[in-house]
Formats: C-alpha cells, structure tokens, sequence
C-alpha cells in the first residue's frame, strides 16, 4: 500500500489513525491529467516539480495561463501543477488514471497523437522500477503489495478514435481493441466537443437532450465484449441514460459532481454534473460516479474546501439508499487532477495532500470500510465485473 512519510505527516498534521487507514486504503484516482501539461510544456511526469514555480523547458508558456487565471479570479491552485508521479507517491497512491487526449475534433493527427503519448508513457514504464502499468484490479493489488506505484490509461473522447464518415465505423472498433492492449482501461465517449457516437453536456455544440448515435451504441457493445469501462463522464444527460440502458456491464463516470446538491444552479457548469436520473442510473449499473476534487464543480463557486466533498456524498448516498442495497458502493474519486479545472479544494497544494481527504472522510463519520470503498475498492469492483467473461 501507498506510504506516507513521517516528514509529510507532520506536515499535513496527520493523526496517526488517519494515517493508518490512508497507508491501508488502496488509494486509486480516476482521472489525472498531467500528461496534458507534458503535451504542451515538455512537463516530465516522472520529476517532482515545486508547486510554487513554473515546470519543464518551457517556463514562461507554462506559468502565463496560471497567472491569468489568478487575475480574472480562479480560485485555490487552478489549471494545472498539481500532480506527477512523485507526488503521487507522497501522497499514498497505489493507483492513477492517467488520461491521453486530443484537440476537440476527429482525425487521424488526434490517432497519432494517442499513440504517441502511449509511447511516452511506454518509455517512462521502461526507465522507472517503482512504476508498473495496471491492466486489471488483481495487478494493482499485486503493485500495492510490493510498494509500487500502478498506473492505467484513459482516452478522453471517441473523437481520439481517428477521422470518421463512411466507411470508417470498423476500423475506428478495431482501434478500441489496440488501445485495450496498450493499457487503456476506459474510454470517455464524448469531451468538450460532441462526436459521430455521444453528444456532450458541457462544451462547443452541446445539448443535454442528444442521445447515442447508431455508431455510439456500436461502441458500448464493443467496449463490453472486450472489456473497456465506458465512462459517461461529459456526456449529455440523455445520453448517460442511454448508455446505462444499453450496457451489460457496469459503467462509471470518471470525474464529475451531482446536480442535486445544489439543483437550482444555473452556472454553465451545471450541465457537465449527473442530475438524479444520471446518479440513479449509473448506481443501477452497479458503476460508480468519480468525485472530482474542484469546488466549481462541487458547488458553484471558485473558494471551498474538502466538505463540499463530504457534502456530494451524503447527498449521493441519501439519494440512492432507498433503491440500493448499499449506497456507498457506487462512489470513487476522480480528482482532475491538472485538468484545466478553475481550482482545487483550499486545505490541498497538489496530490502529495490527499491524506487530507482521508482524514476529512473519516472526521465525518465515515467507516473505515467506507472510506476504503470510496478511495479505491468501488473501481477495482466495477474494473473486474467488466473484464469478467470479456473476449
């Protein structure tokens, strides 16, 4: 399991009983994006960069976006710099997705591109021994046991997929296959831009009513005969429902919030969040919904802290304790982590404060069962009955 050290856990002001359970917990992130910041700045992911300061070979480009994000009035640590790799060691990982995208359109440079980051990726597993590439719950299990650090893949939108139009449906399945084999454990159908299979909630030509085309519908059966989560993460409300009719397989939504918390926002956020029909849907699945670690997401507004956290999962639990057997089971954490997000939580520098979560979880009450349930178990649960019986 992730350790914790003695220095960090003075640093953090860690009980030695929050600790305890972070360092026993598998602690498993669905969705990290620093391979974006190594995508435009040169950021080395396997460099521990001082959060205080700009990062890779490219400083100037690299810190200007933060510094205009802080003037125009984002909130806690925004953009980006928050997580590489050993970071995430500091901060008690077992596990993280690592997340490979493209610009918001189709075409055979954003295919390219996939590859060529899987190839980075490649080479960063090659040259560091602490580092493994996870392609099933039982090899995170085997990492954690030995002390290293697992990672998986995921593919932000079918857009990454290769350029569409007649005649391009097969061959666009048979990439999802290749990515299969080159670790990717989900694919998140749709971005910040709709495409040829899902339509997006949030973004450029959004609509929360489109539901999946004939060709999306052809990607879920695929991406359950082979064994690749479907992540509904982005996608339009109607198609969310969609999916989680259509699928034999549980699915997740990687890194997002509930509306319900807070159902009379009208930010233009509010409409990348589950409403209670996507929330119920998805548990019924028997998925799990990430829980990203950004207050705009979580509440509306750019300054807040770890309760709002707390607060999105009472609300998730109360909501499905009627109709499931047990509500917590259907929640995980997707941080976003580097993902352009307008802040993260005011207690957290970066990934090296996770601890902080746990200790913020078990403050509220919750069990220690229920807290390794949220930090890791309920993936690797969704993760396995996916791959169960797959070709």
């Amino acid at each position: 399991m992730g350790a914790i050290s003695q220095a960090d856990a003075a640093r953090l002001g860690l009980s030695p009983t929050a600790r305890a359970l972070h360092e026993q917990s598998l602690v498993i992130d669905l969705h990290v994006d620093c391979l974006i910041q190594h995508q435009l700045f040169g950021y080395a992911l396997d460099v521990e960069h001082d959060p205080e300061r700009a990062a890779g070979p490219r400083p100037l480009r690299f810190a200007l976006p933060r510094a205009i994000a802080r003037l125009t009035g984002a909130g806690h640590r925004p953009l980006y710099h928050h997580a590489d790799l050993p970071r995430l060691r500091r901060g008690g990982y077992d596990c993280a997705a690592l997340t490979l995208h493209y610009w918001p359109w189709a075409s055979e440079g954003g295919w390219r591109s996939i590859n060529r980051q899987l190839d980075y990726v490649e080479e960063l597993l090659t040259r560091d021994p602490r580092l493994t590439l996870a392609r099933s719950p039982a090899e995170v299990r085997s990492a954690a046991a030995r002390g290293v650090l697992a990672i998986f893949l995921a593919v932000e939108g079918l857009h990454c997929l290769g350029s569409g139009g007649k005649g391009s449906e097969t061959r666009r399945l048979d990439r999802l296959a290749q990515l299969r084999a080159r670790g990717v454990a989900y694919v998140t159908l749709a971005h910040l831009r709709g495409n040829d299979g899902a339509r997006n909630g949030f973004g450029l030509g959004s609509d929360p009513d489109a539901g999946l085309t004939p060709f999306g519908r052809e990607v879920v059966r695929q991406m359950n005969a082979i064994g690749l989560v479907v992540d509904v993460a982005h996608v339009s409300r109607q198609g969310v429902i969609e999916v989680c009719q259509l699928t034999q397989r549980p699915v997740i939504a990687s890194h997002t919030a509930l509306l319900g918390v807070e159902p009379r926002r009208r930010d233009q956020l509010a409409a990348r969040l589950l409403d209670d029909d996507g929330l119920r849907a998805v548990a019924d699945t028997d998925g799990a919904v990430g829980l990203i670690l950004c207050p705009r997401f979580l509440h509306g507004r750019d300054e807040g802290g770890l309760e709002q956290v707390l607060r999105q999962l009472r609300y998730g639990t109360e909501r499905l304790a009627p109709h499931h057997r047990d509500p917590w089971r259907h929640f995980a954490l997707g941080s976003d982590f580097d993902g352009w997000i307008p802040g993260i939580p005011r207690e957290l520098k970066d990934a090296a404060d996770l601890p902080l979560l746990t200790a913020a979880l078990s403050a509220d009450g919750l069990s220690a069962t229920q807290c390794r349930q949220f930090l890791g178990e309920n993936f690797l649960r969704v993760w396995d009955a996916v791959l169960s019986g797959c070709a």
